[in-house]
């Protein structure tokens, strides 16, 4: 996920040749990115646990993976 700073520049610096930004545009209710934080506490709130983080595209962008943890869903180990 992008963070919005960097979501925000790069959705403007695309808008004159990017059709989806012509014909949808961000909608009320839409954002631009997640920063690390919120990922990680939307997850959290979800049950889930981080498993693997990576940052690619010079660090700009991060590649969460998360599963679901079994306490949340009953399974006793």
């Amino acid at each position: 996920m992008i963070p919005p700073g960097i979501s925000k520049v790069w959705h403007f610096l695309r808008r004159p040749w990017d059709v989806d930004q012509k014909e949808r545009g961000m909608k009320e209710g839409e954002v631009y990115g997640f920063t690390a934080e919120e990922i990680f506490h939307l997850l959290d709130e979800s049950g889930f646990r981080i498993l693997y983080e990576q940052k690619f595209m010079l660090g700009m962008n991060r590649l969460t993976v998360a599963n679901k943890n079994e306490s949340m869903m009953g399974i006793r180990a």
